[in-house]
């Protein structure tokens, strides 16, 4: 993804059936970790395009520092974004989610630069669905169906919270 330097769709479902056969062979777990941006619509709308693809690349940015070197982070969809945790059980997954979700939470994004009258900064938060891959599942896009599922129980229920999909 030219903007945040994240693997694109295309890239995620490559490695993701990579990723699956992978922990599979090797009887190893493997977690998915779905986000969303909270009311990012009301980012762009207040401030701009602009500024949301500031806010996209900052936010990008600050989960990257988060994850393992091994960990395959993409861009899902407009400020969706989909992190496999290859060797990770869903007990580590949750405290990873959590972190991304507390670093986001914590974030000031400058924007001064985009004279936004008595606007120097903004925040956002995310919302996130975490899932487990089961070995048994003949279907590989299960895995983050499922983190999908869970991310819209905490939009529906909230926002800026970890659910983990049951």
């Amino acid at each position: 993804d030219a903007l945040t330097g994240y693997n694109n769709r295309h890239q995620f479902e490559k490695r993701l059936k990579e990723t699956t056969a992978s922990s599979k062979r090797q009887n190893r777990p493997l977690c998915c970790i779905m986000s969303d941006i909270d009311y990012f619509k009301h980012v762009n709308d207040t401030y701009g395009h602009a500024v949301g693809d500031c806010v996209l690349k900052t936010i990008a940015k600050t989960i990257k520092k988060e994850l393992r070197e091994e960990d395959i982070a993409s861009r899902y969809g407009g400020e969706e974004f989909i992190f496999l945790l290859p060797h990770t059980k869903l007990d580590e997954a949750i405290v990873v989610a959590e972190r991304l979700r507390k670093k986001v939470e914590k974030k000031k994004i400058n924007i001064e630069e985009y004279n936004i009258k008595d606007v120097k900064e903004i925040s956002v938060t995310i919302s996130i669905g975490v899932s487990e891959y089961n070995k048994n599942d003949k279907n590989p896009e299960n895995l983050y169906k499922n983190a999908d599922s869970a991310l819209y129980k905490a939009k529906e229920t909230g926002r800026n919270k970890v659910i983990v999909y049951q």
